[in-house]
């Protein structure tokens, strides 16, 4: 037996109580605490887990629905009741939505004012369509317009070798008048005419010759002519200057309308109807005019109007012959002996 252990014996005291002892503290109050201490480590454990197994489940419900969101992008709106409602759509707008689903007929039931709005637009196109187009009907139109037609006149076959010889039968650009206070040379022999609501009117003499002027309808929609009219004093039929004068006038008129019309072949044709005049006021029409030869008396002067229509204004009973061929080369041979104007000029 060893010296420390023969001092316990003879002190009866264990070295495990003198370490107590010192210490203050027993060994059973040591693991007493320490069971305790335990227990609350324990109990707030188990918190902790309660608490992460709850974030978890948030977590999972979050994902769930960031799934499900996905889910919607991918795959399309939701569809409920058979119209695709969109994820935090209103009320108003999933109502819409099912709104244009409707038919039209189910749509008009629903909202009256869908077939009134389509009345109101359906009178507004009426409207704007007689607006336009009922002038164009009721005016027919040459396709050309004044200035053009003064512009060819001018610059045509028979007016350039007039020129030549020092004679002027062209046209200055005529200004419009009132027709209630100028009205037409033609009066009551004036077949095509036109609604002063619809056209506006021009007339004016010739540049040079007093025996000479024009007059006619611009249509107000697109300043195309309507009709012009041409009109050359003419005193009696055996006067070979009047003869000649309107046989000038009429086949340069001719020459503007017909611009593939060589200078002779327009003369020709001057020439042969002014030869067969009897009095019959229907059209000669070639291409897209109708023109024709009207005797009329002004202030006891008689005078002879080229009258010039589109060919749509006049019916058949109105036509008198279709020129869509030359005149004969026999009449043309003819023609430059004629060309012996004797015009009176103004001073």
């Amino acid at each position: 037996m060893s010296n420390s252990s023969k001092k316990d014996e003879k002190s009866g005291i264990k070295s495990e109580d003198i370490k107590d002892e010192k210490s203050g503290i027993k060994s059973e109050d040591i693991n007493e605490n320490a069971g305790e201490e335990t227990g609350a480590d324990d109990a707030d454990t188990e918190t902790i887990v309660e608490e992460t197994a709850a974030d978890e489940a948030n977590t999972e419900t979050i994902v769930e629905e960031t799934a499900a969101d996905e889910e919607a992008d991918d795959n399309g709106p939701v569809v409920s009741d058979g119209v695709a409602v969109i994820s935090g759509e209103t009320g108003d707008a999933a109502e819409n939505a099912r709104f244009r689903k409707l038919s039209f007929t189910e749509k008009c039931k629903k909202d009256p004012m869908i077939p009134v709005s389509i009345l109101l637009a359906f009178i507004a196109v009426l409207v704007a369509a007689l607006y336009f187009l009922l002038p164009n009907a009721k005016t027919p139109s040459m396709g050309i317009t004044l200035n053009d037609f003064i512009h060819s006149f001018n610059n045509g076959g028979v007016a350039t070798s007039l020129m030549d010889s020092g004679a002027d039968i062209g046209f200055r650009t005529p200004p419009y008048v009132d027709p209630s206070v100028k009205p037409s040379i033609m009066g009551d022999k004036a077949i095509i005419s036109a609604d002063a609501a619809y056209a506006d009117f021009f007339a004016g003499p010739s540049k040079y010759f007093i025996s000479a002027g024009i007059e006619g309808a611009t249509r107000k929609s697109d300043s195309t002519l309507s009709y012009v009219r041409i009109w050359v004093q003419y005193s009696d039929l055996s006067d070979d200057a009047d003869f000649n004068s309107v046989w000038m006038y009429f086949s340069n008129t001719l020459n503007a309308l017909y611009p593939e019309m060589n200078t002779y072949e327009a003369m020709g044709i001057a020439m042969n109807k002014m030869g067969e005049f009897d009095g019959d006021s229907r059209f000669y029409v070639r291409g897209n005019y109708a023109f024709r030869l009207v005797p009329v008396q002004k202030d006891d002067v008689t005078y002879i109007v080229i009258d010039v229509v589109p060919k749509s204004a006049v019916n058949d009973s109105q036509v008198r012959e279709t020129l869509e061929t030359a005149p004969d080369p026999d009449t043309l041979e003819s023609v430059p002996d004629a060309m012996e104007p004797s015009v009176t000029e103004s001073t």
